[in-house]
């Protein structure tokens, strides 16, 4: 299954709303937004599962009130940090915290590294 199914499973999983790219103008806070920052296959030499693919994804948690966002960042970390379930393997990269002075949203970013089979 591709990362981009797999990943909108997880959201409605965790009822989180969550969109690629670019949030709506109108939804409801917080919200997650995600894009594919990086993208590189891992050849069949180092792993015993096939062809694989190493992708690395950045996830914003953008939100009005701070604790809430801060809330929904860790439900994503819950959800993704080490899933061996829906990936071969998923794992924070690192983040870093902003707010966003001209939309008064404070913005946790977060990036993973999932390895999915091709």
């Amino acid at each position: 299954m591709k990362i981009e199914q797999t990943l909108k499973n997880i959201f409605t999983s965790g009822s989180i709303n969550a969109y690629n790219l670019k949030k709506p103008e109108k939804c409801s806070l917080p919200v997650v937004v995600y894009k594919r920052i990086g993208r590189s296959k891992i050849s069949r030499n180092f792993s015993n599962n096939g062809d694989l693919e190493s992708v690395l994804i950045r996830f914003s948690v953008l939100g009005d009130n701070y604790s809430e966002t801060v809330q929904l960042s860790e439900q994503l970390e819950t959800l993704l940090d080490g899933n061996k379930t829906n990936f071969e393997n998923c794992s924070f990269v690192g983040g870093s915290e902003n707010y966003v002075e001209d939309t008064k949203l404070n913005d946790l970013v977060s990036d993973y590294e999932i390895i999915n089979k091709i």
